[in-house]
């Protein structure tokens, strides 16, 4: 006979509403909405370890690099387009960077925000019935708003 009501998620036994607060509210306050970002919701992103890129416009001709194949030196050429040459000398390819070439380098900036609007911790939209083939081609945050949604 199917159930309709509370369930506890981990031991799938049925949850009476009255259980609800005194049982879950201090996990759900801790795991879901604005709170301190969890690395392991958002793939492994800390705010701690944030890489800011910056543009540097180089301002004379660099000293030609060695490249270890082709595909480098088209992939530097569908990014500089003339402001790369690509040549080989000895027998060896090489690129030199003209000046105007742009290239971005990581800056250090402390970054102080560290709090994010969430999916709960442990939140599957499989558990409301969202086919696999589904989770696998949508971000979870459509995913939740499409399940909130419909609930």
């Amino acid at each position: 006979k199917p159930y309709a009501g509370w369930v506890d998620a981990q031991t799938q036994m049925p949850v009476a509403d009255h259980e609800v607060k005194a049982r879950y509210e201090e996990s759900i306050l801790a795991h879901s909405g604005i709170r301190i970002i969890e690395p392991e919701l958002f793939e492994g992103y800390d705010p701690n370890n944030k890489t800011f890129l910056h543009q540097v416009a180089i301002d004379r001709d660099m000293v030609p690099v060695e490249l270890s194949n082709r595909e480098d030196a088209e992939s530097f050429r569908r990014t500089h387009g003339d402001k790369v040459d690509i040549f080989e000398e000895d027998g060896q390819l090489r690129m030199q960077l003209k000046k105007g070439a742009v290239l971005f380098i990581p800056k250090a900036i402390r970054f102080d925000r560290f709090v994010a609007g969430q999916i709960p911790t442990g939140w599957n939209p499989a558990t409301y019935g969202v086919p696999k083939d589904i989770i696998d081609q949508v971000d979870p945050t459509t995913l939740y708003v499409l399940v909130s949604t419909v609930e």
